[in-house]
């Protein structure tokens, strides 16, 4: 108050003798704390921002009513106490939600950091609220990768070398995985699941899976290079990849847990990668995965499949590489008039289209897997009911 009017207020309360009211102090703390309750009950369902614009809101509205009571009715109620115990009220509650937030997004960095690359942890820690711990049905592409010939070779080592061939094969695999944004969910003893699309929704989920697949393809035979040069057999990769509807969510307790998906999406790729040995083939896709992995790749048809236990039969395909620029080789058409003769139960034909292939690759083992079928066919035919299905066991 300028010096002037508070001279006049003064002199005022001289002539008219009238020395205003204060409020006694126990009125004073009832409100005090009835004020403190409020805040604290409004601030605690409010994010920072809004509870700021509250507090202030408040805070007007105490110094507006001091001033009003005492300019008025000459009335004192003291704004400084009032104000004062809201603010630390708004500072207390703020302080305690970042806490809760650094807690939070420490404890998703050492869940996750395990999982993603540190660009999704990035993206996950950033995210309001967090990730829900609650599972939740999302559209993914599953991938599982094994090494064939793995077992035998794991008789002859000792476990120390074991143990560092292993450590080895992961470290390189999963920073491929990991560079696509591909999530791992396990290693199970040689074997690696993981799967594009979750935590973080991906458009391209399909594509950047058949990516990753290849590049592990490319590291792996860089592996083999170097185990080779140490004495060890050749062993290969074998890759199953399928896209479907899974339930994704974190699965255990708060502090073990493990991010994972679950679903016959899961099962079907996993079934996948062990086809691979019956087509001699290294990367099989599902239908699903082929049609959303889109156009720049080196794909062929191999066969339509029954997973045991289910009644609905699976066209797959065999991802062998990038399309090159001049285009599919030449056995490729070839081998798809042989699998179109096969189901048309033309044994003999098939049977030829098949072996040109063998000549143009003799290292392409669902060819030569057609070409036994033939033969077989043409001694003893399948019945009339048959629909070019193999029953995958």
């Amino acid at each position: 108050m300028p010096g002037i009017e508070l001279q006049g207020h003064i002199l005022a309360t001289l002539l008219r003798g009238n020395w205003g009211v204060e409020i006694p102090w126990p009125g004073l703390l009832a409100l005090y704390f009835a004020l403190v309750l409020a805040m604290s009950f409004l601030v605690v369902r409010l994010r920072p921002l809004l509870g700021l614009a509250v507090l202030g809101g408040l805070l007007v509205l105490i110094l507006s009513l001091s001033l009003c009571l005492f300019v008025e009715k000459d009335f004192w109620l003291p704004p400084v106490l009032l104000c004062l115990g809201l603010s630390l009220v708004y500072g207390g509650h703020v302080l305690e939600f970042f806490l809760k937030e650094m807690r939070e997004k420490r404890w998703l960095r050492q869940a996750f950091g395990r999982y993603v690359s540190p660009s999704v942890v990035e993206i996950i820690t950033s995210r309001p609220g967090g990730l829900e711990l609650e599972g939740e049905e999302t559209e993914v592409t599953v991938l599982f990768a094994d090494m064939a010939g793995f077992t035998s070779l794991s008789e002859k080592m000792t476990p120390g070398d074991l143990i560092d061939l292993l450590e080895e094969y992961f470290e390189t695999l999963t920073q491929v995985i990991l560079a696509r944004k591909g999530t791992v969910d396990k290693y199970i003893g040689d074997a690696i699941m993981c799967f594009w699309g979750a935590p973080i929704p991906l458009k391209d989920h399909a594509r950047r899976a058949c990516r990753a697949a290849l590049e592990m393809q490319q590291a792996f035979r860089y592996l083999q290079e170097i185990w080779q040069a140490r004495g060890l057999p050749a062993l290969s990769l074998r890759i199953g990849i399928h896209t479907g509807r899974v339930v994704a969510g974190n699965v255990g307790s708060r502090e073990r847990f493990n991010y994972t998906i679950m679903g016959d999406a899961v099962n079907l790729a996993f079934r996948l990668e062990k086809a691979n040995k019956t087509y001699g083939s290294e990367i099989l896709l599902s239908e699903a995965t082929r049609r959303l992995a889109g156009d720049g790749f080196l794909i062929r048809e191999l066969d339509h499949i029954l997973v045991r236990g289910k009644t609905k039969p699976v066209v797959i395909y065999e991802l062998r590489d990038y399309l090159p620029p001049e285009g599919p080789p030449e056995e490729l058409p070839l081998f798809a008039q042989g699998l179109e003769d096969y189901r048309r139960r033309q044994w003999e034909r098939a049977g030829e289209n098949f072996q040109q292939v063998l000549e143009l690759n003799p290292r392409d083992g669902a060819a030569r897997l057609y070409l036994r079928r033939c033969r077989a066919f043409l001694k003893n035919p399948p019945p009339e009911d048959w629909q070019g299905i193999h029953i995958l066991q």
